[in-house]
């Protein structure tokens, strides 16, 4: 199936793994739309309950229309839910492969892609891929050069090139992007952020 569907073996075992999850009872309630699950998903993530978040936001894609006329935005933020959930269930052939098609959408809002591309380097470096992850990083730096985005996004991308820059083997420039994700983030008004 991996070489017919050109899919790693990796992403056909955790997809499955995903699947074989989602079919058990949810132990939430059904919620009655996108911006509810999203809000109730919010939640749960905070409160470190990625695999619940996981399967409210795909059953709430499952529930949401997908045509052209459908709120691509609201399904974009679902999407990359999901992909968030996954992240953190250390489900990265899954993560990337879903990121890689949500970037496909030519109608995604640049601060979305600018999201799904920090998923995607993500998931390259935990994938041992720090080159991919390093193409990833430059096209989301060109993103955030040609756009005023939240300051947030920015020091995320440095905090997280800066991880990529030790599997590359580079701790002085780790060291560098840590200290602009440092004064980005301190930078930032609210104190939490």
């Amino acid at each position: 199936l991996s070489r017919i569907y050109g899919v790693p073996i990796t992403c056909l075992a955790e997809r499955f793994e995903v699947d074989l999850h989602l079919e058990r009872p949810a132990p939430f309630r059904e919620v009655a739309d996108a911006t509810q699950a999203r809000e109730e998903a919010a939640r749960m993530i905070l409160a470190g309950r990625y695999a619940e978040a996981l399967s409210l936001f795909s059953s709430a894609l499952d529930n949401t229309p997908q045509e052209d006329g459908a709120d691509r935005s609201s399904l974009a933020q679902l999407r990359l839910g999901r992909i968030d959930c996954l992240v953190h269930l250390g489900r990265f052939e899954t993560a990337k492969a879903e990121t890689e098609e949500l970037l496909g959408d030519t109608g995604l809002a640049v601060e979305e892609r600018v999201i799904a591309l920090q998923f995607f380097v993500i998931c390259a470096f935990r994938l041992g891929r720090p080159t991919v992850a390093i193409m990833g990083l430059e096209h989301a730096r060109r993103q955030l050069d040609q756009n005023d985005l939240p300051p947030r996004m920015r020091a995320d991308l440095e905090a997280i090139a800066a991880n990529v820059m030790i599997a590359l083997g580079q701790p002085e420039e780790a060291v560098r992007r840590c200290g602009s994700a440092l004064e980005l983030y301190e930078a930032i008004p609210i104190p939490f952020e």
